[in-house]
């Protein structure tokens, strides 16, 4: 009965509210269809009504729904009892008994069906559960069970005050015993663990202890509450864990227990309560995880990652290979190259013109009798090839050394062409001939061609001109002539098969 003078009625498929006289019944629209297991006044005087479907909650013009979303894990509530003593109001649920204070559900004893409950004189808690008589209190709580002569699967529990004395419905059974006796009976109970929930990489989720918590993802860091609530001197209960069956591990009198970087595969955390002065443990409480692998630590990933190590690998020794190849093929074309011009400097001067030409014109030299340009162009002669023999021997020489060879082999052919050759050589004067090392023998090659194939065949004779300059570290050489031209020469080549 409400404060207005109401009357209402729970059954099996909705609520009736009938007023003072019971001549006018209504049926509530929100609770059509639901189980009604429980209609009372909770200690604040509001209509409280415990359903299939969660906590419902009278206000002046609507009804408050309190679900899992507000602390009631399991929402079907078998009954609901007003404690004003305690300023509170409990709820009997299939998985424990909760604590409503107006504002917030907390779980008081976790893990069991509670059928009923009822104050005695003293304003102790008594409950109806599936494992035994649990009662409170005030300071903590203790259970009744097999042990003490209390059978399990208690349907419910009714009390005579004026005998202090209970009956309890069981299957097929009632038990009858005094609350003296009984108490007289209580041994200290270990707190009931009771984890409301679990933060998983900084997230907040609902956690299970009835089956397995499938992540989607690595645990970096986990943290697990704990609660063990309604239980006198707290303080001396420890917390023990361990996990996946190792040695169990003190965590102390805390309410959050942190782990780290938790392994992959299925994670098994147990936690015990204990007692250590009185030498007491609650049972185990068991968590399990079932964490995912990452793909780079499966096999499949691990041989992706193999595979793509080895090619990456090969690539690699490839593109090596590949270097060294083409570092070993540059030596090879310059060594080739340098090989062709040293035996294209020994044709030169070995060559059948060259030499029949230096000594004809020693023998003209000599007809005339022209004793200082006989003995001259002999000298320079042989200078010239002492020169070039030398050269072939370094592979880079100073500059100024390759300059002074050239010189002499220009003057050498002056004096065989009979002054119709003459040539320049400029220098920027910033470079310094004494460091600056050039390959042995590389400007003769060229300077040959323009006076064989460029001044030689005119019959004016001409110039060849050497200009030397250094812009941004590199050494420019030009080497210009005013013959015949690329053109003719190539015309006359064609033509002559004796052509050099």
């Amino acid at each position: 009965r409400d404060k207005a003078g109401n009357y209402w009625f729970g059954m099996r498929t909705g609520l009736v509210k009938a007023d003072a006289d019971f001549k006018q019944y209504t049926f509530v629209q929100a609770f059509n269809n639901k189980i009604i297991r429980s209609v009372s006044l909770n200690h604040l005087s509001a209509l409280t009504v415990g359903t299939n479907d969660g906590l419902f909650i009278k206000s002046d013009t609507s009804w408050l729904r309190l679900g899992k979303a507000d602390g009631l894990d399991n929402e079907y509530v078998n009954m609901v009892l007003a404690d004003f003593t305690r300023n509170c109001t409990w709820l009997a649920t299939n998985d424990g008994l909760l604590r409503y204070d107006g504002k917030v559900i907390q779980m008081a004893y976790p893990g069991l069906r509670c059928t009923g409950m009822l104050l005695d004189k003293r304003q102790y808690l008594w409950v109806s559960t599936s494992k035994g008589l649990l009662y409170y209190d005030g300071q903590q709580m203790s259970m009744f069970s097999e042990s003490h002569g209390i059978p399990q699967n208690l349907l419910n529990l009714s009390y005579d005050e004026d005998n202090d004395t209970f009956y309890i419905l069981s299957n097929n059974s009632v038990t009858k015993f005094s609350a003296q006796t009984i108490l007289t009976m209580a041994d200290p109970q270990a707190p009931a663990i009771y984890i409301p929930e679990h933060t998983i990489n900084g997230k907040v989720h609902a956690v299970f202890t009835d089956r397995i918590n499938e992540l989607t993802e690595s645990v970096s860091t986990l943290t697990l509450t704990i609660s063990a609530p309604y239980h006198g001197q707290t303080d001396r209960w420890i917390l023990f864990y361990r996990l996946n069956g190792k040695a169990w591990t003190r965590a102390g009198n805390t309410s959050k227990l942190n782990f780290v970087e938790l392994p992959y595969g299925e994670v098994s955390i147990e936690l015990q309560m204990r007692d250590e002065i009185n030498n007491i443990q609650s049972a185990p409480l068991t968590v399990f995880y079932l964490i995912p692998t990452p793909w780079y630590r499966t096999k499949m990933g691990i041989a992706g990652l193999l595979i793509l190590i080895l090619i990456l690998a090969s690539f690699l020794s490839y593109l090596l290979i590949q270097r060294i190849e083409l570092k070993k093929q540059k030596r090879f074309l310059a060594k080739q190259r340098r090989a062709e011009l040293e035996h294209k400097v020994l044709r030169n001067m070995l060559n059948p013109h060259f030499l029949n030409n230096a000594l004809n014109a020693i023998q003209v030299f000599v007809t005339r009798n022209d004793q200082r340009r006989t003995l001259g162009y002999l000298s320079k002669f042989a200078r010239l090839m002492r020169i070039n023999l030398e050269l072939l021997e370094k592979s880079l020489v100073p500059l100024e050394k390759e300059l002074n060879n050239i010189e002499l082999y220009l003057e050498f052919e002056i004096l065989r062409s009979e002054d119709k050759l003459n040539y320049v050589l400029e220098i920027d004067p910033a470079i310094n001939q004494t460091t600056i090392k050039v390959p042995s023998l590389v400007l003769q090659p060229f300077v040959e061609n323009a006076i064989w194939h460029g001044i030689l065949p005119k019959t004016t004779g001409g110039q060849v001109g050497i200009y030397i300059k250094q812009i941004n570290r590199l050494l420019h050489i030009s080497i210009v002539d005013n013959g015949i031209g690329l053109e003719e020469s190539k015309k006359r080549k064609n033509l002559s098969p004796d052509s050099k």
